[in-house]
């Protein structure tokens, strides 16, 4: 039975060209497999006001079924 995979990926600012690589990786296997590869990932969140970077990024880890740092 196909399903989505989520996959964050914990990265510092300075790693975007790493981001940009694990992002197209996960298209391939998409496109290979039965199942969905999501990212996710800090930078991909709209800015809020009134919460701590820390929460949002807690509030993606505990989505997703793959973490990667």
């Amino acid at each position: 039975m196909p399903r989505t995979i989520r996959v964050f990926f914990a990265s510092p600012g300075d790693l975007e060209e790493e981001r940009h690589l694990v992002q197209e990786a996960l298209q391939r296997l998409s496109s290979r497999s039965p199942h969905t590869f999501e990212y996710l990932g800090y930078e991909e969140l709209k800015a809020h006001t009134g919460s701590r970077p820390q929460d949002l990024i807690n509030a993606l880890v505990d989505q997703c079924d793959v973490f990667l740092a």
